[in-house]
Parts: C-alpha cells; structure tokens; sequence
C-alpha cells in the first residue's frame, strides 16, 4: 500500500494512505481480471480464473488485490 503526502485541515502535511482510482473500482465489478493487469501475471490469472468459475469470486478477489494495494 502506498502513501501520498496531502495538506491536512490544519494547514500542515500528512502521509495519506493511496485508494484506489474510481476507473479500478468501476473494472472490478464490470471485468475484473482488467482491474488488476498492472498487478503482474499471477494477480491476473488468479482473478481470470476465479471470473471463469463465476463473476463474485472474482470480483472478490479483485477487491481484496486492489485493497492491498
């Protein structure tokens, strides 16, 4: 999980941990496996192959890669 350096309310700078993009979130619930393809092979074919075997497992998957993130 990365983090991102933002102002705060305060005026004074924190470390905020990154979310993942809205398009991301929107690939995960419409094709999954294009959710995670930047993630390497092995997130890849997991999700594809979860997706085969039905659409909520991997979008499930999918989720929690991108959670880890």
């Amino acid at each position: 999980m990365g983090f991102e350096l933002r102002r705060d309310s305060d005026g004074g700078y924190r470390m905020f941990p990154k979310k993942p993009g809205c398009i991301k979130l929107i690939l995960a619930f419409l094709f999954p496996p294009l959710a995670v393809v930047d993630k390497g092979c092995g997130s890849f074919l997991i999700t594809l192959l979860l997706t085969c075997c039905g659409w909520i497992p991997g979008v499930i998957a999918t989720l929690i890669i991108l959670k880890k993130e």
